[in-house]
């Protein structure tokens, strides 16, 4: 590697931590002010140095909920999992949430899903979308969902209940599940 290669990997690695140090300021002024608007004012005025900045959009995102401003606070998440290509399950349960909150059942439960996709071993966000499937009387999906956390290794007393209960709905004997869970 030569000289000048050297030279430009230095400048780039301390441009990359400046720009974070600066990212940093932004969100720590934001979380200072007074007002949620003067807070979302910071946010925004550092999105446009870093429109794609995660941390700032994140930020930004929960600012909007605070607010009570739901639909930006959704159409903020939706830029984030965009750019993060839906994988980060943070975003998304931050945006089923929100979706929730707006009253957005079946968006909420799409989140979700997406989630427990990209992280199966996510118990707790499996029991709720279990729940919701329940709630929209979609039992073979909702027991399908939990009985892939059986599957997974989640021997938990709540997967044989939920278990039991789902196939009480479907209409089918729940005994077995009700056996195994007070083993």
């Amino acid at each position: 590697m030569g000289k000048f290669s050297l030279l430009i990997i230095v400048v780039l690695l301390f441009s990359g931590c400046h720009s974070a140090a600066k990212i940093d300021q932004y969100i720590l002024k934001s979380s200072q002010q007074a007002t949620y608007e003067a807070s979302k004012e910071v946010l925004l005025t550092g999105l446009k140095k870093w429109p794609t900045d995660e941390r700032l959009l994140y930020n930004l995102s929960i600012v909007e909920s605070y607010q009570g401003d739901f639909e930006s606070s959704i159409e903020t998440l939706k830029r984030l999992n965009a750019l993060t290509d839906e994988e980060n399950v943070k975003y998304l349960k931050a945006l089923a949430g929100v979706a929730l909150k707006e009253g957005q059942e079946e968006e909420a439960l799409n989140y979700y899903l997406k989630v427990v996709q990209n992280d199966p071993l996510d118990s707790q966000t499996r029991f709720k979308a279990a729940k919701m499937l329940t709630s929209f009387e979609r039992y073979d999906e909702a027991f399908q969902l939990i009985y892939q956390a059986y599957r997974n290794g989640d021997y938990s007393k709540q997967v044989f209940e939920e278990l039991a209960s789902i196939e009480e709905l479907r209409g089918n004997d729940p005994t077995p599940w009700e056996i195994i869970r007070d083993l």
